[in-house]
């Protein structure tokens, strides 16, 4: 687990101008292809620029390149003339740079991106996520971090994970994170993996010093870009064929992704960050 301190620069807020704030977009689960939202993800990234967002990646940033998909790339390299598995590299490099010229107006506004399941590793040993990192000036984040977020008056922390599992209901990164929560405290605990967004938040009961000091947190699901259903797909025949997400019966899911606010507060006399997440 990576633990990373971070100060971003807080704005007058728009809806309480008495107070600043930071706005936070995760972004993740692009899985960015031929059914990636990719008009929808650039107006979701301009919008955060004009904004001042900060941005953290949540995995999957490309579609190709699974755990299953990697070790069969191993074991035909083996077979594979050099010049074959060149090609490969030079579509994948492609392809990434493709995503790269969407993100590219938000470089240098990352916290930092964490590892999924789906990147592609090269031959010179970096991978597709260390590439992008590169290239939008952060760090990596590995499987699971701790940011501290320093507000200032006060510090807001967030736990970050890409998400496993599978489930068919709304609340099933929620349960995950839940469990986290009952572990490791965090202001905000964020996944991705299950292409949902729901949003919950859960009280910490405290009463520090005699008074109440409760703060609650947010479990929050950070969606995807990925279209599940697309009108008139065709298979590499040409032959009508719908996405793995059809091909499987998994229902549709609302793409985009959360927007998360934080400003300082005091509480009773107690540090506490004030959090409204949106979807």
């Amino acid at each position: 687990m990576e633990i990373i301190n971070f100060s971003p620069r807080l704005k007058k807020s728009r809806d309480f101008p008495e107070m600043r704030e930071m706005i936070l977009m995760p972004i993740g689960d692009i899985q960015y292809g031929p059914h990636s939202d990719n008009d929808k993800l650039a107006r979701h990234v301009a919008w955060g620029v004009r904004q001042g967002a900060y941005f953290i990646g949540m995995g999957d940033y490309q579609d190709p390149g699974s755990p299953s998909e990697r070790k069969a790339l191993r074991v035909l390299g083996d077979g594979l003339h050099d010049s074959t598995i060149s090609a490969i590299n030079e579509t994948m490099e492609r392809k990434l740079g493709e995503l790269m010229e969407i993100l590219s107006p938000t470089r240098g506004r990352w916290i930092g991106l964490i590892r999924g399941h789906h990147y592609i590793e090269f031959p010179d040993g970096s991978t597709s996520d260390s590439r992008l990192a590169d290239y939008l000036r952060c760090p990596e984040l590995g499987h699971s971090c701790i940011v501290n977020l320093d507000l200032g008056d006060c510090q807001c922390t967030i736990w970050a994970h890409h998400g496993g599992g599978s489930s068919v209901a709304s609340g099933g990164a929620l349960n995950q994170l839940e469990r986290m929560a009952s572990g490791i405290f965090a202001n905000i605990y964020l996944a991705g993996h299950q292409h949902t967004k729901p949003v919950v938040p859960i009280p910490f009961m405290n009463y520090s010093g005699g008074a109440d000091t409760t703060v609650n947190r947010y479990l929050v699901s950070t969606g995807s870009f990925l279209k599940g259903y697309v009108v008139g797909s065709r298979d590499a025949a040409g032959h009508p064929s719908g996405t793995y997400v059809e091909k499987a019966m998994m229902r549709p899911v609302t793409l985009g992704a959360p927007l998360i606010k934080i400003r300082p507060r005091f509480r009773n006399g107690y540090p506490c960050p004030d959090i409204t997440v949106s979807i």
